[in-house]
């Protein structure tokens, strides 16, 4: 459904469209929740195979980026992720 779903929307919009994938997963958040990295690796895959622009934060940073929540973006990541929207912005 989220396939078919992401599929519909790029296809409908006509304008290009920058689409942000859930950050890697730090190790906490991988020992604490099975699966999750593979569920995060499935959802940005059918995102990278229906969009043409997609941003992310790099995955060396994953141990820097997250509040303690393991799940929302801190200071330092929401600046990192920022970075990375600006540089797709100016590439299209």
């Amino acid at each position: 459904l989220f396939d078919e779903y992401i599929y519909k929307i790029n296809k409908a919009v006509n304008s290009k469209l920058i689409f942000v994938q859930i950050g890697p997963p730090n190790d906490a958040f991988i020992a604490h929740t099975t699966g999750i990295e593979n569920s995060i690796n499935e959802y940005n895959n059918i995102i990278k195979k229906h969009v043409e622009y997609t941003v992310s934060i790099p995955s060396v940073l994953k141990e820097y980026i997250y509040m303690s929540d393991m799940h929302h973006l801190n200071e330092f990541g929401s600046r990192k992720l920022a970075e990375e929207v600006s540089k797709a912005i100016n590439d299209v």
